[in-house]
């Protein structure tokens, strides 16, 4: 029973046993304690103790509840965190020989180069090498966990070990990492809310979950009462990339965008350079790019390298680079060709430079790698590749060409915001992709009388 509680039932008690002192001054012939008879007494009294042990029974469970709460999360704080079985075979060890202090520890394989580890922590403890995450600074550990908190991959590319603090999960929404599929059947997540703001994973899982929605389509019996099969709310590069695909596997759809298509690109700074993250991961979804604005070579090096090439090599170059030219601008909105033509030439030529020379160095030996210069290259390519065997030669250039598309569509750094933009939405334009711009998405439920959703949208001025 707390001290307040006490208090007052005594000062409740002084004040009956007052008032019979006070009315006798003014009665005559009352001669109860208090005020009360014998039996009011008794009924008080009844009434005080069970209000008072309800009181002190509530207190004590109470109590012994925080106190046992107490105990059990200081038995689970005692434990440090250790690298199980499974997290050392992923990182290829039997034993972890690390210091004994708190520090993270990263797994190569989950990281996904997002930077957000690394921004997390306030200590420098992380950096980005090689397009991931790394421990750079362990001994500056500080024990703030924010690292791995604000890690988005699951399970955790990053991991504070040795750590007694209880590390909470940031919020996120709940989905299956291989449907996109949310805890309500028919919801899919994608692009940025889904916990992984980056924009070759949003292109992805666009394209993956259009596909999925379509493979369940195909196993399941139509739904009469649904006008589109897919609603796609907000078009960013996820929402984009979805809307693209559902409309090339001719699916009824709808998309919906607030602003206008693509206005988180838009916000970026003009001139800016959108790097795609992580560098090791294919670009996969039908909205691709070509990176042409990220060129290293100087003007002209490529060209002025291929005339001194025998007239044979130049054949053989051009070629290639016909075949080339013809594959990528396929991949091109009409519009863009012609304003590309010059851009995309000097990539391609430069590229050819690049994978040629590359696929030379297996022909040579040792010594000739080590001494090789430039200038010796056409002498080689005379020498060590026009003297193969036909197949073996024919083989040598499809291969090179092969490489170079490869790259070309599927392993892009990054370009300029004006560029991507023009690309994806020429692509859009063409291809007659539909979407519903200042629409506001108000609710969606599931319908009461079928399998479907209903979705309710405003208008906006």
């Amino acid at each position: 029973m707390k001290k307040s509680q006490l208090v007052a039932s005594i000062a409740l008690l002084l004040l009956l046993l007052a008032i019979n002192p006070v009315a006798g001054i003014f009665t005559v012939g009352r001669n109860h304690l208090g005020g009360l008879p014998w039996y009011g007494w008794f009924g008080l009294s009844f009434f005080v103790l069970i209000v008072t042990l309800t009181l002190a029974l509530r207190d004590a469970v109470r109590s012994a509840r925080l106190l046992e709460r107490a105990e059990r999360e200081k038995k689970i704080a005692r434990v440090p965190r250790r690298l199980n079985s499974e997290e050392l075979g992923e990182l290829g060890i039997k034993q972890y020989h690390g210091p004994q202090y708190p520090h993270p520890v990263i797994f190569p394989e989950r990281c996904i180069g997002c930077h957000a580890c690394v921004d997390a922590c306030p200590h420098d403890v992380l950096a980005m090498v090689d397009g991931r995450a790394a421990v750079v600074a362990r001994e500056q550990c500080m024990e703030d966990t924010s690292c791995q908190v604000e890690c988005p991959v699951n399970p955790k590319a990053c991991i504070v070990v040795n750590t007694t603090k209880t590390i909470r999960p940031r919020p996120a929404p709940a989905r299956d990492g291989s449907t996109y599929m949310t805890n309500v059947p028919g919801c899919y997540l994608i692009g940025d809310v889904s916990g992984v703001p980056l924009i070759k994973n949003a292109i992805k899982e666009g394209a993956e979950v259009i596909e999925h929605i379509a493979s369940e389509l195909k196993q399941s019996a139509p739904e009469t009462k649904a006008d589109y099969d897919v609603a796609i709310i907000g078009i960013g590069p996820g929402g984009a990339s979805a809307a693209l695909a559902a409309h090339e596997r001719g699916l009824r759809y709808v998309g919906i965008e607030q602003e206008t298509i693509l206005a988180t690109l838009e916000a970026y700074p003009a001139g800016k350079y959108i790097f795609f993250k992580p560098e090791d991961k294919d670009w996969l979804g039908g909205l691709g790019v070509l990176g042409l604005g990220l060129q290293t070579e100087e003007e002209g090096d490529a060209e002025t390298f291929k005339r001194t090439l025998s007239p044979e090599m130049q054949k053989h170059w051009d070629e290639q680079l016909d075949i080339l030219r013809t594959a990528i601008e396929q991949q091109l909105p009409a519009a863009m060709r012609a304003e590309l033509a010059s851009e995309l030439e000097e990539k391609l030529v430069e590229d050819l430079r690049i994978q040629f020379t590359l696929s030379l160095l297996p022909h040579l030996t040792e010594l000739e790698r080590a001494m090789l210069m430039e200038d010796q290259l056409p002498q080689f390519f005379d020498e060590k590749i026009l003297s193969l065997p036909a197949e073996s030669l024919r083989e040598f250039f499809v291969s090179a060409g092969r490489e170079i598309l490869y790259n070309l569509t599927r392993k892009i750094a990054g370009d300029q915001r004006e560029r991507v933009l023009d690309l994806w939405l020429g692509t859009m334009r063409e291809k007659g992709v539909r979407i519903n711009e200042a629409e506001s998405c108000k609710t969606v439920k599931r319908a009461d009388d079928g399998d479907y959703f209903t979705v309710t949208t405003e208008r906006l001025a």
